[in-house]
């Protein structure tokens, strides 16, 4: 006697036998072979079954006879007239056959998933629903999802329907609003919303029944209120998935009395409804409530726990808190590829996206081990010998790994580290380890460079630009073009790096041509000469002078030590209207500055803000964290000019720099000597005195100045003894991060954003109505709008106090750009944005505007949200 079929199954082969009894032929596609395992009980009475295991030639040949109707001699047979009793199971895509078997399908009929006919739909999450309304409606559509999923087998869904089948809790659907027993069930451990409606109903029963059935909770009756029983659902669940990540043998022993349900179905529930809390935004800061609780009620902070297995556990705080400290000493130990690799499981995480603090230092400890990896390669590289000059400038500036990448990382690093509060944990000593790989790493890089500058005569090596040509060749051929209405805009950018040029290229959208080239720096890298060597003129010369207490840079007979006189150089020097501003002008323009920008061909943009961050920075720290913040100003004050018409931007630099500690290094020396013009930690600017292994000497004339001073420059980062030290911000000397400067053309369509056509609606929510930490969370949410929806969309958050800047972005969950500070909002797809004050005054209100980068139209704004860092 055959075994009866589960529920499931039953209703499987109820649909077979119709579609037989009605056609005859049934030819039934499962390309995911979900019945293979079924099919020996799914036998129609008096109907034969025929598949493709072996090809399609020995199906067809199988097949032949049920599609005859005459005998051999020609004559029709007897029960010709009858339909043929066969059903054809094929484990491949219908659309995969290539209709090997339209005779059979057109004699017959067709079963497959996703069939328009329900008649002749397979879906197994179909036949799941089916059973499941009848007998469980709460549970119906949470079966069908993880039918869907392929969670769980047909056999897995026949024990369910055997034992969850009876009973119904319509009651609950009409309290919560929803037919999903999981949805109901976060409802309640998520809210006390529903606590008054459920009581009316008499549910509570209802309530605690279905936890019981989907989660196994266990509920001390006689405290029957609705605070009880979702103190204990909450708990239950919490501890469940939490738990659920280690083998019994693995748990605390302190644990070992908490039951965690043993069955699938089970924990399959309780891991649902925990992920719906945690990414639903109207329900995660009851998540984080009930976390934290938990968490401290059961001292889970304080227990010993195998943290290789929670590497996805995102239940309690702790966890993160943990596996940051294990990154840490990952980082410490050398094992840096381990380390990110940590750090790509966790940053998505529900704790590194939610929690500011953490979300800052997962970035750091990123920081840190991506700095250790660029420094040991570096390293490597350079162990294998110095190489010549060309070879030098092509290893810095270009390849798939350019060596300029660990000066990058260096700084990223630093502007993260720099807005955290540390106190020695393992994350700052994974920093100082990062630093002091950086150092060696550029020491010795600027030794190899050096070396190849002294074997190279100190000649520009092939593919570079002469610092002196840049306008000649650069500029004036744009101011000279038959299209004179096209402005173009020259931006002079001190202590513009190159590895920050390249991070600001790669922020420029689609619409633009984006080029960046090297520049050979006019030597010694200090700002009088390096603006000057950017001047109209300077190809025919460039002198350095003695002045009283100092030197003087010499144009065509001028001194142009100063901003003023600069400007009033290139004036006169070009026969096109000017305009002249800086940078923080050109990011917001005055309506008196967009006149002149509209009457002039040319633009002038000055930036003296990294300069002065490294110079006169109140802190170490202020420098780090905000010098790479001016990368996000130039960003703007490009696009706040192109809508005023500027099509061409030229951006170049008068020197680089080094922003590392050497006080403690034992690399400073003592100056030649002699008749000292003027000092640098990385310059000596004279005559006469001594020479030294320490550093280079070199003439006038070997740099490619005029005049007759000499020059001495430090080898590796060796500085010379100045009065107030060298610090940590220096520059003038021979080192790539100094010398090689960038050279960034960057041109635009011209065409004006059409501020009507944005394509998404963009939203702000903060969790909590004030501010209350300087570090804090907002949520950035998007959605398709308009004629043409766009998936994607490029954002800039401000934070204002009045008409002053008041803070800003510093990490988001993705898609967030370090230089410009934009980032990306999908649509669905909330981004949650770390967000830092940086204004030093005490402050009562803020506001935050989301704002197009393109267009400058503010998208969505958070008005007056106090501020109560008490």
């Amino acid at each position: 006697m055959s075994m009866p079929l589960g529920k499931v199954t039953e209703e499987l082969a109820e649909k077979l036998r119709r579609a037989v009894g009605k056609r005859g032929i049934v030819v039934w596609y499962d390309p995911e072979g979900v019945y293979r395992k079924s099919l020996p009980k799914l036998g129609v009475e008096g109907t034969a079954l025929l598949t493709a295991d072996e090809g399609f030639f020995r199906l067809r040949r199988d097949l032949e006879p049920f599609l005859e109707f005459v005998d051999e001699e020609g004559k029709m047979k007897d029960d010709a007239h009858l339909p043929p009793r066969l059903v054809v199971y094929v484990e491949r895509e219908r659309a995969s056959c290539a209709y090997a078997l339209v005779e059979a399908e057109t004699a017959g009929c067709v079963l497959e998933p996703g069939a328009p006919d329900s008649e002749r739909d397979t879906r197994l999450s179909a036949l799941v629903r089916s059973v499941f309304s009848a007998t469980a409606p709460l549970k119906a559509e949470d079966l069908a999802a993880k039918a869907d999923e392929g969670t769980f087998s047909l056999e897995d869904f026949d024990g369910m329907a055997e034992k969850g089948g009876e009973g119904t809790f319509g009651t609950l659907s009409f309290v919560f609003g929803t037919s999903s027993a999981a949805e109901t069930l976060l409802l309640f451990a998520a809210s006390e919303d529903f606590d008054a409606r459920m009581l009316e109903k008499n549910a509570l029963a209802d309530v605690a029944l279905l936890a019981s059935s989907e989660t196994g909770v266990e509920w001390k009756e006689g405290d029957e209120s609705p605070a009880s029983l979702r103190s204990a659902l909450s708990r239950h669940l919490l501890l469940s998935e939490f738990l659920d990540f280690m083998p019994e043998g693995e748990r605390p022993g302190e644990l070992a009395k908490i039951r965690v349900p043993q069955e699938r179905t089970r924990l399959e529930s309780i891991r649902s409804i925990c992920s719906s809390w945690r990414r639903r935004g109207d329900l995660k800061e009851s998540f984080k409530s009930a976390s934290a609780r938990v968490e401290e009620s059961y001292s889970l902070a304080g227990l010993d726990f195998p943290l290789a297995l929670l590497e996805e556990c995102e239940t309690f705080p702790f966890v993160e808190k943990q596996q940051l400290e294990r990154c840490s000493k990952l980082v410490l130990d050398g094992r840096t590829g381990e380390a990110l690799e940590l750090f790509n499981r966790r940053r998505p995480l529900f704790w590194s996206v939610e929690d500011p603090e953490h979300s800052l230092r997962w970035s750091v400890a990123e920081a840190a081990a991506a700095l250790l990896v660029r420094a040991g390669s570096v390293l490597s590289a350079l162990r294998k010998g110095v190489p010549s000059m060309t070879d030098f400038v092509d290893s810095y500036v270009s390849g798939e790994e350019p060596w300029m990448l660990l000066d990058r990382a260096a700084r990223q690093l630093e502007s993260r580290f720099a807005r955290l509060e540390f106190d020695g944990d393992l994350l700052e000593n994974a920093v100082r380890s990062a630093r002091t790989a950086y150092f060696k790493a550029v020491h010795e890089m600027a030794a190899a460079y050096a070396g190849a500058f002294e074997a190279s005569g100190g000649k520009a090596p092939p593919g570079t630009i002469p610092h002196n040509t840049v306008f000649r060749d650069q500029v004036r051929p744009l101011l000279e073009s038959p299209d004179k209405n096209r402005k173009t805009a020259f931006f002079l950018v001190d202590a513009l790096r190159f590895e920050m040029a390249d991070e600001l290229s790669s922020g420029f959208g689609e619409e633009s041509e984006v080029s960046l080239r090297p520049v050979w720096g006019a030597l010694p890298g200090i700002t009088k000469v390096g603006m000057a060597a950017l001047l109209p003129g300077a190809e025919n010369g460039l002198t350095l002078e003695k002045k009283p207490g100092d030197v003087s840079a010499v144009l065509d007979g001028k001194a142009l030590n100063t901003r003023t006189a600069r400007m009033e150089h290139l004036r006169a020097c070009v026969s096109v209207p000017v305009a002249v501003m800086k940078l923080g002008e050109a990011v917001r323009l005055a309506p008196k500055r967009k006149k002149e920008v509209d009457a002039a061909a040319l633009v002038v943009v000055t930036s003296q803000e990294i300069d002065r961050l490294g110079e006169d920075g109140a802190d170490e720290e202020e420098t780090r964290a905000y010098m790479d913040d001016v990368l996000g100003k130039i960003h703007r004050a490009v696009r706040s000019l192109s809508r005023c018409g500027v099509t061409r931007f030229i951006l170049a630099a008068d020197h680089g720099f080094q922003l590392v500690p050497t006080e403690d290094s034992g690399l400073s020396m003592d100056p030649p000597g002699g008749e000292t013009l003027s000092l640098h930690p990385r310059a000596w600017i004279g005559r006469g005195g001594s020479g030294g292994e320490g550093f280079l000497r070199r003439s006038a004339r070997e740099i490619g100045l005029g005049g007759n001073l000499e020059y001495a420059f430090p080898k590796g980062l060796a500085v010379f003894k100045t009065r107030g030290g060298a610090g940590l911000y220096f520059h003038g000397g021979l080192s790539p991060q100094e010398h090689l400067l960038p050279l960034l053309s960057v041109a635009v369509s011209g065409e004006r954003p059409d501020e009507n056509t944005s394509g998404m609606k963009i939203s702000l929510s903060m969790a909590r109505p004030a501010v209350t930490n300087r570090i804090f969370m907002v949520t950035v949410s998007g959605a398709p709008d308009g004629l043409f929806p766009a998936a994607e969309k490029r954002v800039r958050l401000e934070i204002s106090s009045g008409k002053t800047e008041a803070g800003l972005a510093v990490a988001a969950a993705y898609g967030f750009d370090d230089a410009s500070r934009e980032l990306s909002v999908e649509a669905g797809r909330p981004n949650s944005v770390t967000v830092m004050l940086s204004a030093e005054e005490t402050l009562e209100r803020i506001s935050l505007s989301a704002v197009d980068p393109q267009s400058q139209v503010i998208l969505d704004v958070l008005r007056d949200v106090p501020v109560d860092l008490m």
